[in-house]
């Protein structure tokens, strides 16, 4: 199963070095990871696609809203177009 992640984070240095981190040490794959500042650039924007079984990318979710700069873990069902629409707009922002 693949998994959409948006999450709202601080906009610090190594902010995205701690979120894939997370995945690093959980052994989990990010096969997609895009970052770009929102309209408050205090906060950025991170997608990430992961692929695993239902139950651990729940846990990820969980593990993401631990980290301290994440501000909201959103989790989106993965479906091919409606993924690179979401990808390109927030590329475009």
């Amino acid at each position: 199963m693949r998994q959409v992640f948006s999450i709202l984070v601080n906009n610090h240095p190594g902010v995205l070095s701690h979120v894939a981190g997370l995945f690093t040490r959980r052994s989990y794959n990010i096969e997609t990871i895009v970052a770009t500042p929102t309209e408050d650039q205090k906060i950025t924007k991170i997608l990430i696609i992961s692929q695993g079984e239902e139950d651990k990318l729940n846990q990820i979710a969980k593990q993401l809203r631990k980290l301290y700069d994440v501000k909201l873990v959103e989790t989106i069902p993965y479906d091919a177009d409606q993924t690179k629409e979401l990808i390109v707009s927030v590329l475009n922002t």
